[in-house]
């Protein structure tokens, strides 16, 4: 059996450190291979995505360029469009890897040429992808509509951290935890316009998750409340992590989310 390269050279769009479950499964992968013995670099690419432009692109060949002879590398799939047109060119000498949570043309709220543009861009890059991991078999069954064999695919599903059980918000009033980025996939509209029929009940909603991701899905949010006279029934303490975020699930009765595609 041939030796594994020396580095394996992880390809990810944009900071790591943002708060978000694909971040926080691409870190976690890190960190488990690095325990495991592998020594990975990272590397965090600059741009815009998924709908990159020229420089995006640029970057993105510059990238691959760099990368020795042989080299294996695993991309995050938010950054597969950037690679879409330097891949072919470095993909018999490179062990390239996808790493795909869920396809870029599936998200919420996309216009149709956008959706057509990820497809393609998916679909090309795809082909050059040795292997492919997703979370789960669901996904691995999806990416047949992007002609990627299920032997190609590898899954990965995402752990769970042990905790203890919660005590609750030890009123009469639920307390309701929705714990997601304000993006039109994580469906806050949906669940806001669901507890609006419940409004008779007494509880109260707490998202907790970054609010600046997509401003427009933001005032939406907003302005819903406000129209729903819900003001004093659904609050946002932003961004929560370590013990803050333990506390806010300690406190929670309940766990809701009304997410579109997970």
């Amino acid at each position: 059996m041939s030796a594994l390269p020396a580095d394996l050279h992880f390809l990810h769009p944009g900071p790591i450190t943002r708060r978000t479950g694909g971040t926080l499964y691409d870190r976690r992968m890190i960190d488990m291979l690095r325990a495991a013995g592998r020594s990975v670099v990272l590397h965090e690419l600059d741009g815009e995505f998924p709908l990159c432009g020229a420089a995006t692109e640029a970057a993105a060949a510059r990238l691959l360029a760099a990368l020795p002879d042989g080299a294996q590398a695993v991309a995050d799939g938010l950054a597969l469009p950037a690679f879409r047109p330097s891949l072919a060119a470095h993909a018999e000498r490179l062990q390239f890897t996808a790493l795909v949570h869920h396809p870029l043309a599936d998200e919420t709220g996309l216009a149709a040429a956008d959706r057509r543009r990820l497809f393609d861009a998916e679909r090309d890059a795809l082909r050059h992808a040795g292997a492919v991991v997703v979370p789960s078999a669901a996904m691995r069954r999806r990416l047949g509509d992007f002609g990627v064999a299920a032997g190609r695919v590898v899954v990965v599903p995402p752990g769970t951290d042990p905790a203890a059980r919660a005590a609750g918000g030890g009123s009469d009033r639920t307390a309701l935890l929705c714990v997601a980025s304000v993006t039109p996939r994580k469906g806050h509209l949906t669940l806001l316009a669901a507890l609006e029929r419940c409004r008779d009940l007494d509880w109260h909603l707490t998202c907790a998750g970054p609010t600046e991701l997509d401003p427009v899905c933001w005032d939406q949010v907003r302005a819903t409340i406000g129209a729903h006279g819900l003001g004093d029934r659904v609050s946002f303490p932003g961004t929560r992590t370590g013990r803050d975020l333990d506390a806010l699930y300690d406190r929670a009765d309940l766990f809701v989310l009304a997410t579109a595609y997970e």
